[in-house]
């Protein structure tokens, strides 16, 4: 147990070697215990600045500090029940090993890591500084952000829960193996391709270098409006989706899946397939009397005249997941960089309504579907 009114320091090349429990009280003073051979069993400080290294695992008392830098050669844990309020900067660097944080009464300002594992719990928001980590769990009681500048870079899974608060995650170097949100509004970005968990939010905006896909098992859940840009494909093909409000697309080929209805809005894309039972069309000419779509032979295909802008195809395709083997055919949407002017909406839902060319048509059907231009 050390109390100092001044920093609290170590002689060159000496080694603090204690099997269990060391608390340094310095009070508004630094303390810097960061000799390369030191071997704590549990550490906890009280200091302006506080710098822990240990060569092995390191526990973590209670510590208060402006800032925080731990470098440990196994993992960094936290001592039950006791919690880390940094006001500050931390970075915890614990190489391939994990660091666990997850007291409930921690408090950093920002906080960085490196680790295989690493699992973070703070009581109020947080600021994310550089992350680089196999698998990350971020749990706050405010809004979770990210410092300027900085990158998270998970090879795995990544999971933040901020509740009914925002999750922004836009800086543009992150790169995530797959990441699943708990928020009020939520923005991701991605240098590369990524991957959606489940995930549970009012709003969502996702823009990513590479594909956006979803987990097979996970379902994206989005109260209001949505936005996914990408310059490849985009497939959230579960039907446990939920899109609340409209989606807007910039893409290649697109695929939405959804038990309930789906609104597209802006969009700049070259397919669109959507799949789920209220976007299914009854029977195979339901198209065929609506205006400017022609039904073509006699299989489940229909095609559109040219849109005034852009151009519009619109197929039916055989769901051929249907266990009862029926040929209720899915609705496919095609459409190739045609711009929707502002406050305009596609609406997929109900009985069938096109409008490509600025004149709409109705058809209805046993089964149907809705597609809609509509202010």
């Amino acid at each position: 147990n050390v109390k100092a009114g001044g920093a609290v320091t170590q002689v060159a090349d000496k080694a603090l070697e204690v099997t269990g429990a060391t608390s340094v009280d310095a009070g508004a003073n630094d303390v810097t215990l960061a000799n390369a051979n030191n071997d704590f069993g549990s550490i906890g400080v009280t200091a302006k600045a506080a710098s822990i290294v240990d060569k092995n695992a390191v526990a973590l008392d209670n510590i208060k500090a402006a800032s925080l830098n731990v470098k440990a050669g196994g993992a960094v844990t936290q001592v039950a029940d006791k919690a880390l309020e940094v006001t500050g900067a931390t970075s915890v660097d614990a190489g391939a090993n994990d660091v666990t944080l997850a007291n409930a009464n921690n408090d950093f300002g920002s906080i960085g890591v490196t680790a295989k594992a690493a699992s973070i719990v703070d009581k109020n928001a947080v600021a994310l500084d550089n992350i680089k980590a196999a698998s990350l769990n971020v749990k706050a009681g405010g809004a979770v952000t990210q410092v300027a500048d900085k990158a998270l870079e998970v090879t795995g899974a990544t999971s933040v829960d901020a509740g009914a608060n925002d999750v922004t995650l836009a800086n543009a170097n992150n790169d995530f193996g797959s990441i699943g949100v708990t928020a009020g509004a939520a923005s991701i970005t991605d240098k590369n391709a990524v991957v959606l968990d489940n995930t549970r939010v009012e709003t969502l905006e996702v823009k990513a270098g590479g594909a956006i896909e979803q987990n097979s098992d996970s379902a994206v859940l989005i109260a209001g409006r949505s936005s996914f840009d990408s310059p490849e494909t985009i497939e959230l093909s579960n039907l446990n989706n939920r899109f609340g409000g409209p989606v807007s697309l910039r893409g290649t080929d697109v695929t939405l899946g959804s038990d309930a209805q789906i609104i597209i809005g802006e969009r700049n894309i070259r397919s669109l397939e959507l799949l789920g039972a209220p976007n299914r069309i009854g029977v195979a000419d339901s198209l065929a009397r609506v205006s400017g779509i022609t039904q073509i032979g006699s299989g489940n295909q229909t095609t559109s005249a040219p849109a005034a802008v852009g151009t519009d195809s619109v197929t039916q395709q055989t769901d051929s997941s249907e266990s009862s083997g029926s040929s209720e055919p899915l609705f496919v949407f095609a459409d190739v960089a045609r711009p929707v002017p502002s406050g305009q909406v596609l609406v997929i839902d109900g009985g069938i309504n096109v409008n490509f060319a600025g004149t709409s048509a109705n058809s209805s059907s046993n089964n149907s579907g809705n597609t809609s231009e509509k202010q």
